[in-house]
């Protein structure tokens, strides 16, 4: 009779383990879910910004009358000596970027 109870206590301290051990899954799983959510929504929050900022950028330089590519940045062209197509370093530098 002793075993009998033991036994059955043992059963139902695994029963309230594994109920335990399935809530904690089911915590744990909630939890990554919210923290995926949120960094979804930072993401989102970031890439906003940016374009507000480049948008904000943007009408600054038409307000002023200026054009951002007209910068000596972009007054430089490649020479043309060698055609892109037998250039081999053109080629490991576009297919490998």
């Amino acid at each position: 009779m002793a075993s009998a109870a033991t036994a059955q206590g043992a059963a139902a301290s695994a029963r309230a383990s594994a109920l335990q051990a399935g809530q904690d899954a089911r915590t744990a799983a909630d939890a990554a879910s919210s923290a995926h959510h949120i960094a979804v929504q930072k993401r989102q929050a970031e890439i906003a910004a940016a374009a507000q900022r480049a948008a904000e950028e943007m009408r600054a330089a038409k307000a002023a009358g200026t054009n951002p590519a007209d910068s000596a940045e972009y007054d430089t062209v490649k020479p043309d000596d060698v055609p892109y197509w037998k250039d081999p370093k053109w080629w490991a530098h576009k297919t490998h970027d």
